[in-house]
């Protein structure tokens, strides 16, 4: 169940445009699959998110992301109505523990149940329903909500389930206005409007706040490309896909790759760490500058890029980040939406509070990437034979 509502009011001589989306998550106890680990009880729900807080009761949530406005700001959440019922029976719920890495490391160590929660009789997680996250992405502000259906009152272990939640996003319109690009190809237009819809749990909504992103130009010949003049760009032909890879690279992915994409009608354009890259963009290292050397080209000619990393890591570097309690390699860099990585300054990107405002990181992707990891030419040609061979495939 959803409804849109908008109301205006004048408040110190402003106009102030409210808007609300109504909602409704229903849970049957025929949704719950209950098990046993180690003396302890799981529940679980065919989603498989839970509250992962260490030593803390390993609860299942939801999870759903709604589109509004891309204008909007100020967003919460409200719960406005439930209805909930006891499960019977007793249930010493399954403390969450730290991530296992398949990095042939033994697993962490058992964490035990956190004395002061197991022994509180104070209902666990304490809330319903919480805004998770606000982002823009790809031209859509998208808020995200995690639903917590089942309440734990530790001390007695008893599990209650609510059965139906209702609950209103309220925001205010008037966020500062996004840079929307210079151009994008109507393929990629279309591709957006399809990710986002897959994206969100009121896809119906999506034309309503989609008057700005219609508006982007299709127009080839606003194309101002940071990279030198290559066909197709060179003929006002918006690109949908590109390579980054080196000098020594360059000519076997072109002859390899970009004319094949050309041909069959994926327009391609190649750029390279010498020429187009390192010391023409900031940054603190080359990472960096690919980075925003992608987000210049971005907000030419638009997000849901296909982007092909050519080379190895020894050639083009993976951007290392704070992940899951470690620092691991990762080209999300590369594709995430704009803002900081590294707020804080420090050596190590992706911290919890490495984002804007000292926020979360924008992890979410705005383009369609992945790596190559090509060391020299036969790499490059070896790889493309094995494709050719795989569309083949009856």
């Amino acid at each position: 169940m959803k409804k849109l509502l908008f109301s205006f009011g004048l408040v110190c001589f402003a106009l102030y445009l409210n808007g609300q989306y109504f909602g409704s998550i229903s849970t049957q106890q025929s949704d719950l699959t209950f098990s046993t680990k180690d003396g302890f009880d799981i529940v679980e729900l065919n989603e498989k998110h839970f509250i992962n807080q260490i030593g803390e009761p390993q609860l299942p949530v939801k999870i759903f992301s709604y589109v509004l406005p891309i204008d909007a700001k100020d967003v919460t959440v409200n719960v406005t109505n439930t209805s909930s019922l006891q499960i019977t029976s007793t249930y010493l719920i399954y403390p969450a523990q730290p991530p296992s890495v398949p990095d042939g490391n033994p697993p962490p160590a058992f964490i035990p149940p956190s004395e002061d929660i197991y022994n509180s009789s104070n209902p666990y997680p304490g809330k319903i329903v919480e805004i998770t996250d606000v982002s823009c992405l790809m031209g859509y502000k998208i808020v995200s909500i995690t639903i917590y259906p089942i309440e734990y009152i530790p001390i007695n272990q008893v599990v209650y389930l609510y059965s139906s939640i209702d609950f209103v996003i309220n925001y205010t319109l008037g966020a500062d206005p996004i840079q929307f690009p210079v151009c994008m190809s109507k393929f990629r237009k279309q591709a957006v409007k399809e990710k986002i819809k897959i994206l969100v749990d009121n896809d119906s909504d999506i034309e309503n706040y989609s008057s700005e992103f219609n508006n982007i130009p299709e127009d080839g010949s606003l194309l101002n490309l940071p990279i030198q003049e290559q066909y197709p760009g060179n003929l006002g032909i918006i690109p949908d896909y590109l390579i980054i890879t080196t000098q020594s690279l360059k000519q076997v992915f072109i002859d390899e790759v970009i004319k094949e994409k050309n041909r069959n009608g994926m327009p391609a354009i190649i750029a390279t760490l010498e020429e187009d890259i390192i010391g023409k963009y900031n940054g603190c290292d080359t990472a960096e500058q690919i980075r925003n050397f992608i987000l210049k080209l971005t907000l030419n000619i638009g997000p849901h890029l296909y982007i092909l990393i050519g080379g190895d890591v020894n050639l083009i570097p993976a951007r290392f980040c704070y992940i899951s309690g470690q620092i691991a390699p990762t080209d999300l860099y590369y594709s995430a939406e704009p803002g900081p990585w590294n707020n804080n300054g420090n050596s190590i990107f992706g911290q919890s509070k490495d984002g804007p405002g000292g926020g979360h990181v924008d992890d979410l992707p705005q383009h369609i990437l992945g790596r190559l990891p090509a060391r020299n030419e036969d790499d490059i040609i070896r790889y493309v034979e094995k494709m050719e061979e795989y569309r083949n495939l009856q």
